[in-house]
């Protein structure tokens, strides 16, 4: 039986398979439940930068054709946590679809439900054959200097603030050197 989060927003995700196990209204013939899968797909409200790109992405919906915008819509459409598809024709009728979350790299159980949507037959051509992955993971590190000019030198603590904020966001755990930030004298 599939069943739906009463509750919107990211705090939804997460949960282990068998954290949620409790029967809120009594049904007949069934004794316990327990989710089977770790939780995932739960999202805050949309951006209006998300919205916008679900408007442009519309018409391709339709498509029956096989164009990668169509196949971008169809994916979005799985999952409002699913932020960004890169769609690849490896070869001659193969579409390799890779995708992510809010949350990051997408779950085994959201990736199959991609799957079955965008492999219906009344979603894809006859002739496309349709691969859906996790995207692969590359580390890296980056390491930049934030110039600010003299005449702005009173807005670089907020600079500074802005750019460690930014480095939690995307998950920088290691830092070489300092991310401090150097003023230059104008000529």
């Amino acid at each position: 039986m599939q069943i739906k989060c009463a509750d919107t927003g990211t705090a939804t995700n997460a949960y282990e398979a068998g954290d949620i196990n409790k029967v809120m209204a009594p049904i007949a013939y069934i004794g316990s439940v327990a989710n089977i899968s770790k939780t995932e797909g739960g999202t805050d409200a949309e951006s209006d930068e998300e919205l916008a790109d679900r408007i442009y992405l519309a018409p391709s919906d339709y498509s029956v054709a096989g164009p990668e915008d169509a196949y971008v819509a169809k994916v979005k459409k799985c999952s409002e946590s699913i932020t960004d598809v890169k769609v690849d024709s490896p070869s001659a009728g193969g579409v390799d679809i890779r995708f992510i979350t809010s949350d990051g790299i997408p779950g085994a159980a959201l990736i199959a439900d991609v799957l079955k949507n965008v492999s219906a037959k009344t979603e894809r051509p006859l002739t496309d054959k349709v691969n859906v992955d996790a995207p692969e993971t590359a580390e890296f590190e980056i390491e930049l200097t934030y110039y600010v000019a003299e005449s702005e030198k009173n807005k670089a603590a907020a600079v500074k603030r802005t750019s460690r904020m930014r480095s939690k966001r995307i998950g920088c755990g290691r830092r070489r050197g300092s991310a401090g930030i150097l003023t230059r004298r104008s000529l």
